[in-house]
């Protein structure tokens, strides 16, 4: 986890609801980070089986927010988010519970992130579960003279 360094500190927001399952496995995939200057914030938005509890056991380093009840995706991670900033985090990654990541995936996003200082926000390509060489998304489109339309760019491309 976080350990002293001149590389930005990472706030990883994982938003659990009755997943246990889903987020052990999420949190097990973040302990293999090659990069090490993160903390990892678990939202738990009133789950009712046994969540907490397990999670804390597991995982006892994890920063654990209990939020009391089902504030929803956006409001569970707003909990998670306003802890980050009030801890002085330089950035911040939203995960959903249902994800494993790549050992170099933050070190990845910290130094495409670093590279540019015009850049807003960034995203991982997401690979389908199941098949790990399929894209689910590699990012969107926004065409404002559409309507807002949206479109996910990649989904179900073989990654070469």
């Amino acid at each position: 986890m976080n350990t002293p360094s001149t590389s930005p500190l990472v706030y990883i927001i994982v938003l659990n609801w009755n997943g246990k399952d889903d987020t052990l496995e999420c949190l097990g995939s973040l302990q293999k980070l090659d990069y090490h200057n993160y903390e990892i914030v678990v939202v738990d938005n009133g789950s009712s089986d046994g969540s907490e509890e397990v999670i804390r056991s597991s995982f006892p380093l994890v920063f654990f927010i209990q939020t009391g009840s089902n504030l929803g995706y956006a409001g569970g991670n707003n909990a998670g988010i306003r802890f980050a900033l009030d801890q002085g985090t330089d950035y911040v990654w939203l995960l959903n519970n249902d994800t494993t990541v790549a050992p170099d995936a933050l070190t990845a996003l910290v130094e495409t992130a670093e590279a540019d200082p015009g850049i807003a926000f960034a995203g991982s390509k997401i690979y389908f579960y199941g098949k790990r060489d399929v894209i689910w998304c590699a990012g969107g489109v926004l065409n404002l003279a559409e309507g807002g339309r949206t479109d996910v760019l990649g989904m179900s491309q073989v990654d070469t």
